[in-house]
């Protein structure tokens, strides 16, 4: 016996349903926070009532077609509910689907905002470094002497970096200035 294909409105209330699934399996993942877990929440409530008044507006449609009898066939707010339906459709989705653009653009500005804390990590290094950089110290030297200074200045990033990170740093400082080690 094969298997029935779906019929188009079969698969337009599957859809929402498993939407509503994917949403809820996200929501009790232990990382998500309570804020995502709300969104989400609020979402489903979206799309569950919008979707109903949607199935409302079907099945008046169908009755007209047929001639029977019904009595409101026409719903000023049609259009709002498939907006919201569809706005709380795109919300869960980009929650909880995995979409490889989506990850390459996380990513990418992942790989930024590192960039931008290690910059300023350097500039904070190379002040508190700069008054020894022309001098006879080695680097390991320099680090033990800023470590302090540097690592409380990184408190208010919430950072620490060991003598050893800030050692290798100051090497790198070294070498972009042009001085030997």
């Amino acid at each position: 016996m094969t298997a029935r294909k779906q019929t188009l409105r079969e698969e337009a209330v599957a859809f929402p349903r498993t939407l509503r699934k994917l949403a809820e399996e996200a929501a009790t993942h232990p990382n998500v926070s309570n804020k995502e877990k709300k969104v989400l929440q609020e979402a489903v409530e979206q799309l569950d009532t919008s979707v109903e008044a949607l199935a409302n507006i079907f099945a008046a449609h169908d009755a007209m077609q047929l001639g029977d009898d019904w009595r409101e066939p026409f719903d000023p707010d049609a259009p709002i509910h498939l907006w919201i339906a569809l706005a709380a459709a795109f919300t869960i989705g980009g929650r909880v689907i995995s979409n490889p653009i989506v990850g390459q653009i996380r990513a990418a500005h992942a790989r930024q905002k590192g960039g931008l804390r290690t910059r300023e990590v350097d500039k904070i290094v190379y002040y508190y470094a700069k008054e020894y950089l022309p001098s006879q110290l080695s680097a390991g030297e320099i680090a033990k002497k800023i470590s302090k200074l540097v690592n409380h200045q990184l408190n208010k990033l919430e950072l620490h970096l060991e003598e050893n990170t800030i050692e290798k740093k100051v090497r790198k400082l070294r070498k972009s200035l042009g001085a030997s080690e």
